[in-house]
């Protein structure tokens, strides 16, 4: 893939699996992140294969009524933890058995769409029991965080919305932690909650030393 500087008007249609609306241009296929289906959004080109093309919305024309504002400070930073915050819930439901019915389509499978349906929750956040979060290790300092969308570069984050309270109250104290020099070699930290415990499990993967 190539880093291209092209910004192009589009008008996009239903999300794919990995929560980007689809476009089309020309007759190619371009994968719009940022973006809502039905939306027309002023997207930049990210990069061009022959194929397809991935863009990013910078700036929405004419917004779907289902745009909410994202409630996480980190993903307009571009936290690669979410994908969807920008998209309300009931919508991201129904995306999401959109996504289902085509790939069963795809798969030639004979399923009866009409008995598929995607099963809310009461509260779409906290949901999450377990994560891995990177170690960032600059300037004598460490903080916790996820990979940035399509990087392998850290975005140091201190909250989290859709993991279990237990485990963001933990966050800090194992930044902490991590800044002991025997630490050094710590490249990520794994926590688990179990709900109706107060401990939480964790590990910590570790760089291989060069000999």
């Amino acid at each position: 893939m190539t880093r291209e500087d092209i910004v192009v008007r589009l008008t996009v249609g239903e999300l794919a699996h990995g929560g980007a609306a689809v476009a089309r241009v020309d007759g190619r296929v371009v994968f719009v992140e940022g973006a809502i289906p039905g939306e027309t959004v002023e997207a930049e080109v990210t990069h061009r294969r022959k194929d397809f093309w991935r863009a990013q919305a910078i700036s929405v024309v004419e917004p779907a009524q289902a745009r909410v504002e994202p409630p996480c400070p980190f993903f307009k930073l571009g936290c690669g933890g979410c994908q969807l915050q920008h998209v309300g819930y009931e919508e991201q439901l129904a995306q999401k058995r959109g996504v289902l019915h085509h790939q069963l389509e795809q798969a030639k499978l004979d399923f009866p769409f009409d008995r598929i349906d995607a099963l809310g929750m009461d509260d779409p956040w906290r949901y999450r029991l377990r994560g891995e979060f990177h170690v960032l290790h600059r300037d004598g300092t460490v903080a916790l965080g996820f990979y940035r969308k399509h990087t392998y570069r850290t975005l140091p984050i201190d909250a989290c919305l859709i993991h279990a309270e237990a485990i963001e109250h933990a966050l800090p104290a194992f930044a902490h932690a991590a800044q002991d020099p025997a630490a050094e070699n710590v490249t990520a930290l794994q926590f688990t909650w179990a709900p109706g415990s107060r401990p939480i499990g964790w590990s910590m993967p570790t760089r291989a030393l060069a000999c």
